[in-house]
């Protein structure tokens, strides 16, 4: 009896195990996607060019609350360029510090988070990512997942409203373009 105790319990730690790496792999796998989707976003959107200092500032692109984004991110911008300029990729835990940032990704679906983001860049040349569900206020881009697919929705007010001009490629690549709030 407890030769078969510790073999079914060998067992289940191995099953669990093997259940965590899948879930784990769902999520870094994800992650991306969506990482791949952000850095092909920033190809068809244009800043005012006064939103960077000179012509060798870098894009940069800041992803709060996501560790595992912030490195699939970092692995996919590697030695690329957009505009003609470096990307560069931070990752936060707080508001406070996305000064100077010029794409924002907010993952998770923390209102008060979120919402304090889209409060504190309204209008402002900064091209906001989201990952809401729920209806609520979303950022620019808002990912979405559908039919186990990574997709996303355009709010192209926000953009507009912001500054950003967002290339008729990425409007039509995208499940749902809003034109108005």
């Amino acid at each position: 009896m407890k030769r078969y105790t510790a073999v079914t319990s060998a067992k289940v730690l191995l099953l669990c195990f093997i259940c965590s790496l899948s879930w784990s792999q769902e999520v870094a796998t994800e992650a991306r996607v969506k990482a791949a989707f952000l850095y092909k976003f920033c190809n068809y959107i244009r800043w005012p060019v006064t939103v960077f200092p000179d012509a060798q500032s870098p894009l940069k692109i800041a992803v709060i609350n996501d560790d595992v984004m912030a490195h699939e991110l970092q692995h996919v911008v590697y030695d690329r360029i957009v505009a003609g300029r470096n990307v560069e990729v931070y990752s936060f835990s707080s508001v406070s510090e996305l000064e100077g940032m010029h794409v924002i990704y907010v993952a998770g679906e923390k209102f008060m988070q979120v919402h304090q983001v889209l409060t504190l860049l309204l209008e402002k040349p900064v091209l906001t990512v989201t990952e809401i569900t729920n209806g609520k206020r979303v950022g620019m881009i808002n990912f979405v997942i559908e039919n186990d697919r990574v997709r996303f929705d355009i709010e192209k007010h926000y953009a507009e409203k912001s500054g950003l001009k967002l290339g008729a490629q990425l409007l039509s690549v995208a499940r749902k373009v809003s034109t108005s709030d």
